[in-house]
């Protein structure tokens, strides 16, 4: 299993839809903050109805796939946006000290 397939599993309920608190959790952010992300009302990704909707799930899945094709390219700066242990203040302070490279790691 890849990375790529653990970011996706790790999204995904058994029954193949995805579920906003382990998508936020995934991503570091607030329900508000992934429905304002997704464009979505805050009630979509929390009511069970709304979130059970077609529409809610594709845009989920949409936000998701989208994720899952960028890790690859964004790898060199994971540990900045995601894998570190710092505090939030402290995370924006080091990504604005540090520049992130490009696709390929290159920066021009």
């Amino acid at each position: 299993m890849t990375a790529d397939d653990t970011f996706l599993s790790n999204v995904f309920s058994t029954d193949g839809t995805i579920e906003p608190d382990r998508l936020g959790a995934a991503l570091r952010v607030t329900k508000t903050e992934l429905a304002a992300a997704s464009g979505l009302s805050r009630d979509a990704v929390s009511k069970t109805r709304r979130l059970q909707a077609p529409a809610t799930q594709t845009r989920l899945r949409e936000v998701a796939e989208t994720i899952n094709r960028i890790l690859p390219r964004a790898a060199p700066c994971n540990r900045l946006w995601f894998g570190t242990g710092l505090s939030r203040s402290r995370r924006s302070a080091t990504r604005r000290r540090r520049i992130c490279c490009g696709p390929g790691g290159r920066t021009t």
